[in-house]
């Protein structure tokens, strides 16, 4: 029988309720398989509806806003960290699956956890959605969960 215990787990962020649960049960799997954590967040760009001089104008707002996300992933990694878990941070820009399937691929994570926001299926249909398409082309398990848990039938 194959030994399917995590190593390195690779955890998307995006700040959201859902993405800080998605790292507390990574965090959770991590100390249980001794695995290391890779933590992602990947800035997708917006683009202006108007051109002008406002995107130019509005470039160091852009890169401060970086750098405090920056400094908030780094946050949430410290916090993997000061319960002993081998952790670093990524930081992408681009399209969030792809890039969270390539970062996966790169640093050979073998499981990747995420939140997942619950969209309607025409919110989906209109913007996609991350979850759905990491767990679609990754070739590691995917783990998705809610922002809260579900109530329970009664």
């Amino acid at each position: 029988m194959k030994d399917r215990t995590p190593r390195r787990i690779l955890v998307a962020v995006d700040f959201s309720p859902a993405s800080r649960r998605a790292l507390r049960y990574a965090s959770d799997l991590a100390m249980q398989s001794g695995a290391s954590l890779d933590l992602i967040h990947v800035v997708t760009p917006i683009f202006p509806m108007a051109a002008g001089p406002e995107p130019i104008s509005a470039q160091p707002l852009l890169i401060d806003e970086r750098r405090q996300l920056e400094a908030e992933l780094n946050a949430w990694c410290d916090a993997a960290r000061d319960q002993g878990i081998d952790s670093e941070t990524v930081f992408r820009d681009g399209d969030a699956a792809a890039n969270i399937l390539a970062c996966a691929e790169e640093r050979g994570a073998d499981h990747i956890v995420l939140g997942a926001h619950g969209h309607s299926a025409f919110h989906d249909f209109l913007l996609g959605s991350v979850a759905r398409e990491v767990q679609r082309r990754a070739t590691c398990p995917v783990t998705t969960l809610r922002e809260r848990e579900p109530e329970p039938a009664r």
